[in-house]
């Protein structure tokens, strides 16, 4: 007869990623949002703070050790009364070989003039240029940028001759930044077009993803997300509005395409009152929708119920960064809760597979009163299976942050999205554990292809499910009957799995595997 126990699976080691390192660390300047890896660090980009005076908006540079120790920081300072920014966007850069193509803007407050820029890091030399400036209007802001190929960049901004109306820009370029075409479009007065996401498809036609922002005095703050398809000469083939255009409050946070479809990532987090308060929408959550390459609607899928069933406090104010396909072949979902990061890791149809919000700065304890935010802008999948998130920390004054602060993070986490080992272990309760686990052999482990599993003679098994570590059924067959069997492998996902067995007298026993 089958007793019942609670099975604490406490994970000392990872799939594929033996010792990988994860750290939480300030770095110098007041946002990260890019990095990369070399053969012996990482290197984050960002700006310097905001706080020190124009002087000190300058590009940022952290070298970082693969343990987290800060090794070199650099900065680059285009003139000593010119302030240089650019926006907490998560495709502010890109690499290319060995350098490092980077979007900004820089200006001068008297007379005001703002310059779209694109600048150049060399990775082996440590040196930036400036390569070119972009002057067409009195407002010219460069903050999202791709490479089409290695010889041709896009770079996508605004410009704008006053503050209530910009045009939004795409140019496509040389790798001296020089335009070819000249993609634009404008959205009426009082209204800002940001554009966030650049997607090259190989057939030389580029898909954007931009944020249409109305922000007419004494009505409602209204806000979209628009995918548009632009042809090889820079001239717009169509365009759709993801999500419910009625509600109009649609953040875009992605797009990646996948067999032929453009899978685009969005949030719906709030709106904005007259009286000047914000107000979010308790129906706010991550959707992913599915287009055809003609921007025809496929489908949609809601994550609110998964991320609720995550957290032991809802959130309602989540806006997505970054949306990109992992080496697993899953999708990683990054950004923001309001409060703390998001990391969503997701399979290629949708299915959660784990949910992380990270929340606690490991240098001291939340106290009453501490409002925090941490914005994970960008996201490096790592030699190591881990995940190097760099973003921005900032909070308001308490009792351990009597100043307050705002600082640029570099923050690893392992595969599974977790600052401590072991945040992916999910507690099994109330299973029948009933067969003598000596009495239960599974080989090889680790497997490839695969997993053998035997019983004493005694035992007969007459069913099995393999699950991962949220608890999810991977794989599973009833009315075996078996002493012995094999379960193919193959298709799953490199990572740490659980395989239950029940015998013919309803008792259970779970061992831990290993796919490679």
């Amino acid at each position: 007869m089958g007793r019942f126990l609670v099975l604490g699976i406490l994970m000392t080691f990872h799939a594929f990623c033996f010792g990988q390192s994860t750290f939480f660390n300030f770095v110098e300047g007041w946002v990260n949002n890019y990095s990369t890896e070399t053969n012996d660090s990482y290197l984050t980009l960002g700006l310097n703070s905001l706080d020190a005076g124009p002087s000190n908006h300058s590009l940022q540079y952290n070298t970082i050790g693969f343990e987290g120790e800060l090794v070199i920081e650099n900065s680059f300072l285009i003139d000593s009364v010119a302030t240089t920014t650019t926006y907490g966007m998560s495709q502010m850069a890109v690499r290319v070989d060995n350098f490092i193509y980077r979007a900004a803007l820089f200006g001068f407050a008297s007379p005001i003039r703002y310059y779209g820029a694109l600048f150049r890091y060399d990775l082996e030399t440590q040196a930036t240029v400036l390569l070119h400036v972009y002057d067409e209007s009195l407002i010219n802001h460069m903050y999202s940028i791709a490479s089409k190929n290695d010889s041709t960049l896009l770079i996508g901004g605004y410009h704008s001759n006053n503050f209530g109306t910009t045009a939004l820009v795409l140019h496509e370029t040389d790798l001296q930044g020089a335009p070819r075409w000249t993609y634009t479009t404008e959205c009426g007065n009082s209204c800002y077009n940001y554009a966030e996401h650049i997607l090259p498809l190989e057939n030389g036609n580029t898909v954007l993803l931009y944020r249409e922002w109305d922000y007419e005095i004494g009505n409602q703050d209204k806000e979209r997300a628009v995918l548009v398809m632009i042809d090889t000469a820079g001239v717009e083939l169509w365009r759709v509005y993801p999500g419910n255009d009625e509600d109009y409050k649609i953040l875009p946070g992605g797009v990646v395409l996948q067999d032929d479809q453009l899978l685009v990532c969005f949030t719906d987090p709030y709106v904005y009152e007259a009286n000047g308060d914000w107000v979010y929408s308790y129906e706010n959550t991550v959707q992913l929708e599915r287009y055809n390459l003609n921007g025809g609607f496929i489908s949609n899928h809601s994550f609110i119920e998964e991320i609720l069933n995550s957290l032991d406090i809802p959130r309602t104010t989540y806006e997505v960064s970054q949306l990109q396909y992992l080496a697993d072949g899953n999708i990683l979902i990054s950004g923001t809760t309001g409060p703390g990061g998001l990391l969503m890791k997701v399979d290629p149809d949708g299915g959660l597979i784990w949910f992380r919000e990270i929340l606690q700065h490991p240098l001291a304890p939340l106290d009453e009163g501490y409002n925090q935010d941490l914005d994970i802008l960008h996201v490096l999948e790592t030699s190591d299976g881990g995940l190097l998130c760099t973003g921005m920390f900032h909070n308001t004054p308490s009792v351990y942050f009597p100043q307050g602060i705002q600082t640029a993070i570099a923050l690893k986490v392992d595969e599974y999205g977790c600052l401590e080992q072991g945040c992916e272990v999910v507690g099994i309760d109330e299973l029948q554990q009933g067969i003598d686990e000596s009495q239960f052999n599974i080989f090889p482990n680790p497997a490839e292809t695969t997993l053998n599993i035997s019983s004493a003679e005694e035992t007969i098994i007459s069913e099995w499910q393999v699950m991962d570590l949220s608890g999810k059924i991977i794989a599973q067959e009833s009315a075996l009957k078996a002493q012995a069997f094999n379960i193919d492998v193959t298709e799953m996902d490199q990572g740490l799995y659980l395989i239950q067995v029940t015998d013919s007298d309803g008792n259970t026993a779970v061992k831990k595997f290993v796919k490679r």
